[in-house]
């Protein structure tokens, strides 16, 4: 009976580190679980200085962003390129758009590290958790962390 229990115990012990090692994780915090990016169907939520918190879904080549003050969803595209054996994520926004914290305009890619990006995210959902595919955005995104990634 002992070895019985020995058994059943050693099984969920296993089955418990299995379905841990297979959680995903959705904050990173002070050096916690780094977060998978860019991954298509996944909302990301980031923040930096410069624009404040951003949310972005992404798609295999397109991406929806829901910048802080904007009454309507940006539409972009972006794609990865290895340079010198660095990644870089390049974002192609629309010419009428204006990032103000670089102070240009879109309508070409403009590239960056992708460490950049990365460093500043702070949590992701699986899907289009905010329909931002439709265009709309739930309502005008101030300088506090959205509610539903509280």
């Amino acid at each position: 009976m002992r070895s019985l229990i020995a058994i059943v115990r050693s099984a969920i012990s296993v089955l418990f580190v299995v379905l841990l090692a297979s959680c995903t994780f959705e904050e990173t915090g002070n050096g916690s679980q780094q977060i998978q990016y860019p991954v298509s169907g996944v909302t990301y939520l980031s923040f930096s200085r410069e624009h404040g918190y951003q949310v972005n879904y992404l798609e295999d080549s397109a991406g929806w962003l829901w910048y802080p003050g904007n009454n309507t969803v940006v539409r972009e595209e972006w794609k990865i390129e290895t340079v010198q054996g660095f990644e870089y994520i390049c974002w192609k926004h629309p010419f009428h758009t204006f990032n103000p914290a670089t102070l240009r305009r879109g309508g070409d890619f403009q590239c960056e590290p992708i460490e950049g990006p990365q460093s500043s995210l702070v949590s992701f959902r699986s899907g289009d958790i905010f329909d931002l595919k439709s265009g709309n955005v739930p309502y005008v995104l101030g300088s506090v962390r959205p509610v539903e990634f509280r």
